[in-house]
């Protein structure tokens, strides 16, 4: 890299081509001006001109001409389907985190909750089919035997038997 435009010994080279280049956009603005009067008297005079850098240009045009209105409506689509898809799912989360919330009765002052999923339920050939269900909790959480059972919705049952890990 030379260093002509640094110092005062550069100035003088600085102020030349600087006048060079003001001369050069002169000459373009002034060839543009011819080009357009030209263009707007006599349109038969620049035709050739204009279908040369059609050709040359229109390539060059295609490749930033963006997306088609086709292409446009598919991905506004798209959009709107996720949209669908994510209003669902957040509604979904909603639903669970409300469902895993569960409201401890005044009487239950001192006691401790457990949030637990049911695991397993009594088969139907039992005796108490759909009457017994087995917890993913157990003595190693703090569930003790004669414990209330209760859900979002109140009163559930009571713990009957309770091993290590279920109960």
């Amino acid at each position: 890299m030379r260093g002509r435009f640094f110092g005062p010994a550069a100035s003088a080279g600085h102020s030349a081509d600087m006048v060079r280049t003001k001369r050069l956009v002169a000459a373009l603005v002034a060839v543009t001006v011819l080009l357009l009067v030209v263009d707007l008297a006599r349109p038969a005079w620049t035709s050739p001109l204009r279908n040369a850098s059609a050709a040359v240009f229109s390539p060059i045009q295609q490749l930033f001409r963006g997306w088609d209105d086709d292409d446009l409506r598919r991905v506004e689509l798209e959009r709107d389907h996720l949209e669908v898809q994510v209003q669902r799912l957040r509604a979904e989360r909603e639903a669970m985190a409300r469902g895993n919330q569960i409201e401890v009765p005044a009487g239950a002052a001192g006691e401790r909750v457990l949030g637990a999923r049911v695991v397993a339920v009594a088969p139907a050939t039992s005796p108490v089919a759909a009457l017994m269900v087995t917890i993913d909790h157990g003595t190693a959480d703090g569930v003790r035997a004669d414990r209330t059972v209760v859900n979002s919705t109140g009163l559930v049952g009571r713990v009957l038997r309770v091993r290590h890990n279920d109960a």
